[in-house]
């Protein structure tokens, strides 16, 4: 379901890649993966870097994620599990927000992919070096078919703000 006109047409791309992730579970993933994009000449907003001072968060990330050809959200099992207490009273879940704003970029053309990387659990040796299993390892987190009535509001008004 389209929440918004469509905002086909021309528009400028500054960032390859648009890196969301849940910061609690997935930052030090996240900015690994920033630096080794980087690394191979891709231009990468993360909101760590890309953020410019004094925007509000929401305002930052649409204009990242609407300059943005590819939209990479990295889902680990840790970043998904609050997703299955959601419901449709909920408070507006950045995560969420960020992957339905997406969907949305993706039907209308702004962005031209999604490409979510599945992570699984990271497991730490005795020299603290982190390893992830499989995301399809173990237990999947449960997700609940619910919209998020708040997650649309600010989806509507950010979009509505572009």
């Amino acid at each position: 379901m389209r929440l918004f006109p469509s905002r086909r047409g021309p528009r400028f791309v500054r960032f390859d890649v648009f890196l969301s992730y849940r910061v609690k579970s997935d930052a030090e993933l996240t900015e690994r993966l920033y630096y080794a994009l980087g690394e191979i000449g891709l231009r990468v907003w993360w909101d760590q870097k890309c953020l410019p001072a004094g925007l509000k968060w929401q305002d930052g990330f649409v204009d990242g994620l609407f300059t943005s050809a590819l939209f990479v959200p990295i889902l680990s099992k840790a970043a998904i599990t609050p997703f299955a207490s959601l419901k449709e009273d909920s408070s507006c879940d950045n995560v969420l927000l960020e992957h339905r704003l997406a969907l949305e970029a993706m039907a209308q053309g702004i962005i031209r992919g999604i490409f979510p990387l599945l992570i699984g659990e990271r497991h730490c040796d005795t020299l603290g070096e982190g390893r992830y299993s499989s995301f399809f390892e173990g237990e999947r987190p449960a997700m609940p078919t619910v919209a998020v009535r708040r997650v649309d509001t600010v989806a509507i008004t950010q979009i509505n703000n572009t």
